[in-house]
């Protein structure tokens, strides 16, 4: 049996293991890593330039033959799977900026391709920070946005080797979005991507980073029409942050306010019917917690706050399922007010004279 020690370093090997070909950016989100490779690259002791002229025909001729046969150009095709490392390799061998710009795009492509998101994205970072003016930045921009978006909703086809050691899929997808969305705030997808991301962390159960998520794509991309569904998906993490009506109601007074102001300003829509009803409900909720603290103060004999309820669910819930009720107690107190007024103060006197005040 494999000790507790054995298995930590064979899990620590595998990982080492999954990694080493792309020693260059162990972490795609270290910024400073990836530029420490780029210098080495292109402009340390790892500069082609630097090399013998013999080896540099030699590795030119070498990643000419493997940028064609990743290509596809061969006797035979390759697989994306195939194609990504054969250009990787191209990469790796080139002598030239024209060449490893190619190869680098070009296995990003077919890793993407074959669903290797998590290799993909790596690539792709280390294709802008090394040719920061290559053509193909809009379309690597894009395949960044695309990456984030598949690792949530479909998953990536090279998690880590063991899963304890990495992020989850989803984890990862929303992990690509934020550093897309923070560095390319004028990117046309931005606001998708804010709304995904907040999508995401309500899923995770983080109501209120999804609330912190979608109030800035409300406030940044104001005439998105992911801003108007942010709005609707708002109020329901609000709602979802409060278990019942009987905890903090600052959460469920807040998510009210947002679906009357949402069905107020939106009159059309998919999501209106699905508004209303949520509104419905909500309200109701609302409007029979009040009624039972009114109950609550007639019981006690304390009128002043029996009547305000009541007031305030006809006023705030009138269409509320609790409105005919409260309307019916409330012309009741009205039309024998003195009585219950004399009454409280009757049974006050008694409650004094038995020393229970």
């Amino acid at each position: 049996m494999i000790s507790l020690r054995n298995f930590a370093f064979l899990a620590l090997c595998l990982s080492l293991v999954a990694c080493r070909s792309e020693t260059y950016v162990q972490d795609p989100d270290d910024i400073q890593n990836r530029r420490r490779y780029v210098d080495r690259r292109f402009n340390g002791e790892k500069d082609p330039i630097n090399l013998p002229l013999s080896e540099r025909k030699q590795r030119r001729t070498i990643s000419e033959v493997l940028l064609s046969q990743g290509k596809g150009k061969g006797k035979d095709g390759v697989t994306n799977s195939e194609a990504s490392k054969i250009l990787k390799k191209a990469f790796d061998e080139a002598v030239d900026a024209k060449t490893a710009e190619e190869a680098l795009y070009l296995s990003s492509e077919a890793s993407f391709k074959s669903r290797k998101l998590r290799t993909a994205y790596r690539r792709y970072l280390v294709l802008i920070d090394t040719f920061p003016q290559t053509e193909y930045y809009t379309r690597v921009l894009g395949r960044i946005f695309n990456i984030g978006k598949l690792a949530i909703e479909e998953g990536s086809q090279d998690g880590s080797v063991l899963f304890f050691l990495g992020d989850t899929d989803e984890e990862f997808g929303v992990k690509v979005l934020k550093y897309f969305v923070n560095d390319y705030t004028q990117h046309p997808n931005a606001d998708d991507a804010l709304f995904i991301i907040g999508t995401e962390q309500r899923r995770a159960g983080l109501q209120e980073e999804a609330i912190f998520t979608w109030e800035r794509l409300r406030k940044e991309y104001p005439e998105s029409v992911f801003a108007r569904l942010a709005q609707f998906r708002i109020a329901q993490a609000q709602i979802e942050l409060t278990e019942d009506v009987e905890r903090d109601q600052k959460p469920l007074i807040a998510a009210r306010n947002g679906l009357r102001s949402y069905t107020k300003k939106y009159s059309t829509g998919d999501d209106v019917q699905e508004t209303a009803k949520v509104l419905k409900k909500l309200e109701n909720d609302l409007s029979a917690h009040d009624l039972e603290i009114a109950l609550t103060y007639r019981k006690n004999d304390r009128w002043g706050g029996f009547e305000i309820y009541l007031k305030h669910i006809l006023t705030e819930y009138p269409k509320s399922a609790t409105a005919p009720k409260a309307k019916e107690l409330l012309a009741e107190f009205e039309a024998n007010k003195a009585f219950f007024l004399g009454q409280k103060s009757w049974r006050g006197s008694v409650r004094r004279a038995l020393g229970e005040e």
